[in-house]
């Protein structure tokens, strides 16, 4: 059974708690542990781990506004990087990212779609959805679509008629959830 984390004011969240505790070299009881790596198990060293970590952070910075950047994320070993990205790879900032951290892996995976048209998409959809629901959009960070939560108690549609009206008006794909953040009074 997933358990939602429980937010109540003036207590810190459950779920960062669950988190702390299973990110920790603390013990956690069997049966509840999280799919969340160890350092141990993500890289050889404490500094292999600083360099992918000061790696990640430049490219990141080197690219941002970028509209073919999607997002920079850490590869399945947890040893390097991987990097979303439209069209044809950024070679001078790889390179030098390579020449600064030459022990930082990062791959290269290609988006279906550019990732500045998905956040030009994201930002129409919350303006223009707001009376159907939809409280909060994002752009997937692999590139491949967006994200919508909606308020389910504000809308006559289900979340399956939202997904398939917002998928063939923006010509993306579109999955919508039930949990749009509540907005500040």
């Amino acid at each position: 059974m997933r358990r939602k984390p429980l937010v109540v004011p003036g207590v810190l969240s459950l779920g960062l708690a669950f988190l702390a505790t299973a990110c920790s070299d603390q013990a956690v009881p069997e049966g509840e542990r999280t799919d969340l790596p160890s350092l141990s198990e993500t890289a050889t060293s404490p500094g292999a781990w600083d360099d992918v970590a000061f790696a990640g952070s430049a490219l990141a910075q080197a690219l941002d506004g970028r509209s073919e950047h999607a997002s920079v994320g850490l590869d399945d070993t947890g040893a390097g990087l991987v990097l979303y990205w439209h069209g044809e790879p950024p070679a001078s900032e790889l390179a030098a990212l390579a020449s600064t951290y030459p022990d930082v892996s990062v791959e290269v995976r290609t988006t279906d779609y550019l990732p500045g048209d998905l956040r030009v998409l994201a930002s129409e959809l919350l303006s223009t959805e707001q009376s159907a629901g939809v409280g909060m959009v994002a752009v997937r960070n692999d590139g491949s679509g967006l994200d919508v939560g909606v308020h389910p108690d504000r809308t006559s549609e289900t979340l399956d008629e939202i997904a398939t009206r917002l998928t063939a008006s923006t010509g993306v794909p579109v999955a919508v959830t039930p949990d749009a953040p509540v907005p500040a009074m």
